[in-house]
């Protein structure tokens, strides 16, 4: 038997549909648990397996089942499928419960890039399957796919009747809500995914629908997607919330969006910048904590990140309390110990409960990763019930997936999501990065990065044994802090197996004053920076201005190229070398 036997291609469907069925209806004893697809993620776990099985879930070994292709290369038919173990149920139309086409679900990463395959009839009807009853039901919900649908589901209220329909896709979705909006729109109540890749998280053809028929529609929040939700502990409240209270968007997708906020020229003067640590680090901003390997920018970042997470004062500021999430891509194997350390020697062995450490890099360039991580980060938060107020990258380099750090490009992928985290999820963000060959010349890689600072913070090897010198570069909104020197002390942690001590340094949060010139030694005057930094010296003996453009026309009269003159009086700026005072550069005396 093959393609040509069938007079018309409605018949090529019954047939296979009745192959469909039969596998079905002789797999209604199988336990469907053991199923990789229902383990896949925390969100489908949560599902109840009876209220699938209910719905006619059944697992059935794709092998057993034969189907008739259209295609011209598979037209020797009929062929067995290859596909494992699937689960398989039926699906109908809106006005009649007798299954006319299934849906199969894969195991995870059977085939690249899908775990499902439609088995549909061809006659252009929008097909689904429903929990519940359309007839009696208060509310009508529309989902995504089965395991939404069954989140939705599972969270009806006592008392009132809901039917959800599993639309099978988002375009299904689409063709469903139209189908119904006419009859059904007091009762409609649109499901939608939250996809952070579109406005509003709705895609394209969804908001299009929305507009268009102005059915009321519901996100969740902070995951993508509502089996998510339910696996939250609250999440079943939530659900039953959000369906309760839908609400509309514009009439245009285009102008559905809000406007920007705006204030009037000089309304709200006067306001301070809140802060996470006063005077260093300002509330919902992005900044980098830069140094060479080995001298102890990531002992203090942890420090600033416990601190935050406690609350305790760091160096005479005062710091607010928060969650911290800390991105250990970099030795996170020995973060715990780290943080033990700092818990025995800053809170007698108490522990610090705010601080959720995740022990790989997330590749912030991309959309994926950095979705995952706001997820955490909002799971985090519905969890535990406190706000993420910092998230800590420690490093850079290991959350850059590969990417060329001095590619400008690269750099504003890398800087846009972490802007993104931020606006997102109303947090701050502090990159631990490794400074240049030329240590003197700050951060490696774009400048790019520095440019998009609100604060940057060098850390560089003091002369003192177990120290650092921690140097503010840029306070985008306030003064620069002073430099200081910061000690760290060895933290014994008790004995591993063989009996040797575990031990591991901790940063003492408070720095005393040091000569602007420490923690420098790596960079030397040469070439143009020599040339500016005499010019600057000269006129300044003399009592002569030493404006910019001065300098300038001195620097052009000697031959000497002025194109980076920019760059270079920043970084000797930047190191400590000259000041710019009421636009005259000044030297400053070490």
């Amino acid at each position: 038997m093959n393609t040509k036997d069938f007079e018309t291609e409605a018949e090529r469907h019954r047939f296979n549909h009745t192959r469909l069925l039969s596998a079905w209806n002789n797999s209604a004893e199988r336990d469907i648990s053991s199923h990789g697809y229902l383990s896949k993620d925390q969100g489908k776990r949560a599902l109840s397996r009876q209220l699938l099985v209910d719905h006619g879930v059944r697992m059935v070994t794709s092998g057993s089942i034969q189907q008739v292709s259209a295609s011209a290369s598979k037209a020797a038919s009929p062929y067995s499928l290859r596909l494992g173990e699937v689960l398989l149920y039926p699906l109908r139309t809106l006005y009649d419960e007798e299954p006319v086409a299934f849906q199969m679900v894969l195991e995870p990463g059977y085939l690249d890039g899908s775990d499902k395959r439609n088995f549909l009839s061809a006659n252009g009807e929008p097909l689904c399957s429903v929990f519940g009853s359309i007839r009696s039901a208060a509310k009508i919900v529309l989902a995504e796919s089965l395991t939404k649908a069954a989140a939705i589901f599972s969270c009806r209220p006592d008392g009132i009747d809901w039917a959800v329909i599993n639309c099978v896709n988002a375009g299904g979705m689409v063709k469903v809500a139209k189908e119904l909006a006419s009859t059904e729109a007091n009762r409609l109540v649109v499901a939608a995914d939250n996809d952070a890749k579109h406005p509003l998280g709705l895609e394209r053809q969804m908001a299009s629908m929305l507009a268009e028929t102005r059915l009321p529609y519901v996100q969740p929040q902070g995951v993508k997607d509502w089996d998510d939700l339910l696996a939250h502990p609250q999440g079943k409240e939530q659900i039953q919330r959000l369906i309760q209270n839908p609400t509309l968007l514009s009439a245009s997708p285009v102008t559905r969006a809000k406007g920007f906020p705006f204030t009037v020229g000089s309304e709200g003067f006067g306001q301070t910048h809140s802060y996470l640590i006063k005077n260093n680090v300002p509330e919902q901003s992005f900044g980098v904590c830069f140094g060479p390997s080995g001298v102890g920018k990531s002992f203090h970042a942890l420090d600033w990140a416990c601190r935050v997470a406690t609350g305790t004062s760091w160096n005479g500021h005062r710091v607010r309390k928060g969650a911290v999430v800390y991105v250990a891509a970099e030795g996170g194997s020995m973060v715990p110990n780290r943080v033990r350390g700092w818990e025995i020697h800053h809170m007698e062995g108490e522990q610090v409960k705010s601080i959720y450490l995740i022990g790989q890099p997330v590749h912030i360039s991309d959309d994926q990763e950095c979705l995952r991580l706001m997820n955490t980060i909002s799971e985090i938060e519905q969890t535990h019930g406190e706000k993420v107020t910092l998230v800590v990258l420690d490093t850079l380099a290991r959350c850059f997936a590969g990417a060329d750090e001095s590619r400008t490009a690269d750099m504003n992928l890398f800087i846009a999501g972490c802007d993104r985290i931020k606006h997102q999820c109303k947090t701050s963000i502090l990159v631990v990065h490794h400074s240049g060959k030329d240590e003197g010349k700050g951060a490696r890689g774009s400048s790019a990065l520095r440019a998009a600072a609100d604060f940057e913070f060098s850390v560089g090897k003091a002369e003192e044994p177990m120290t650092f010198i921690l140097r503010n570069c840029k306070q985008k909104d306030g003064a620069e802090t002073r430099p200081g020197a910061f000690r760290m002390e060895s933290v014994s942690l008790g004995k591993d197996q063989d009996g040797d001590a575990i031990t591991t340094l901790v940063s003492m949060g408070q720095g005393t004053d040091v000569d602007d010139d420490q923690g420098n030694e790596g960079y030397k005057l040469t070439g143009n920076d020599e040339a500016i930094y005499q010019a600057i010296r000269y006129r300044q003996s003399k009592g002569e201005s030493t404006h910019r453009n001065v300098i300038r026309d001195d620097l052009r009269a000697q031959g000497i190229s002025t194109n980076n003159m920019g760059r270079n009086l920043e970084r000797l700026m930047r190191v400590g070398i000259i000041e710019l005072k009421n636009d005259e550069f000044v030297t400053v005396s070490h």
